[in-house]
């Protein structure tokens, strides 16, 4: 079993040194973000956002969508675990979830 998509990496330490020895410009930045004052700070920017109710809201959605659907007669939709999607082995419950 070999690995196919390697490749070697610079250290910090190494990359640090070429640009001091290089004099050469920094040019790994994250973007800046700018957003207009009226709009305030958008909550997938914003330190103090409850993640944790976003996240709640979301799986509501996902679940009214999932009772929408067998409500319809449909069968519910299975999610496979990412062990079963990578190796196409069913996994036995609690592994790989």
């Amino acid at each position: 079993m070999g690995m196919e998509n390697t490749y070697s990496a610079e250290s910090q330490v190494q990359k640090l040194r070429r640009i001091v020895e290089n004099k050469e410009p920094i040019k790994d930045e994250a973007p800046t973000i700018y957003t207009p004052k009226s709009k305030g700070v958008m909550p997938e920017y914003d330190i103090r956002t409850d993640r944790f109710e976003v996240a709640r809201e979301a799986l509501e959605k996902a679940g009214k969508a999932e009772a929408a659907r067998i409500a319809k007669g449909l069968d519910p939709q299975v999610e496979k675990s990412q062990a079963e999607q990578t190796t196409g082995v069913e996994q036995p419950d609690g592994i790989g979830q």
